[in-house]
């Protein structure tokens, strides 16, 4: 009996070993510095906003070198989801928030799918909550450049919640943007507007310029 349990232990152990890999060696892992954030806007004025893959990236934040040149922090970056509450500025007035995913202009993989909600009480914002349509540009790792992810309409005091998966820039230069501060601390970060430079869709409790 006590022969066969210990070849049972060796035969567990044995077994553990090969589950947990060769121990002699590192594991790999993802080299990358990445993170996940719940970034928030408010609307300061009603209107249409378009939101690129420059904009997001601008919003997600820049590094002032001078007091005019920063650089984006990030150097890729997916949208999980997005969403957004409005309550009307008087009862039985609409309060209206939609979004329209993807670029109408693209050839390949867009999309025109759009959400919307509506309503007429101050006690019940209208809320929309979504996320890319799969198989859409939108939906896949973006690097900063001009494609738009979203348009989206909203009244002033409309909330903006970005959920973002971010990966930092390590030794590259993701886009300049080389004129557009002003008066800015070298070393400082700050965060654009959602719909870009001077824009109404303004981060909250975060650093802008």
């Amino acid at each position: 009996m006590a022969k066969g349990k210990s070849m049972r232990n060796k035969k567990n152990s044995a077994m553990r070993q090969t589950s947990n890999g060769d121990l002699t060696r590192l594991p790999q892992l993802r080299t990358n510095v990445e993170f996940k954030h719940r970034y928030r806007f408010l609307a300061s004025n009603s209107g249409t906003y378009t939101v690129t893959t420059a904009t997001l990236g601008q919003a997600l934040g820049m590094m002032a070198t001078t007091a005019v040149v920063a650089w984006p922090i990030v150097q890729s970056f997916k949208l999980n989801n997005i969403e957004v509450w409005s309550c009307p500025s008087t009862t039985g007035v609409g309060s209206t928030v939609t979004l329209l995913w993807g670029d109408a202009g693209s050839a390949v993989n867009t999309t025109s799918r759009e959400v919307s909600d509506t309503s007429v009480s101050s006690a019940f914002p209208a809320h929309i909550r979504t996320s890319p349509p799969r198989g859409a540009d939108c939906a896949f790792w973006q690097v900063l450049g001009g494609a738009t992810l979203f348009k989206i309409t909203v009244p002033a005091g409309a909330v903006i919640d970005l959920h973002v998966s971010c990966i930092l820039a390590d030794g590259q230069n993701a886009a300049a943007s080389s004129t557009v501060f002003v008066g800015a601390t070298a070393g400082y970060v700050y965060y654009e507007p959602l719909d870009g430079r001077g824009g109404s869709l303004t981060a909250v409790a975060l650093t802008s310029n």
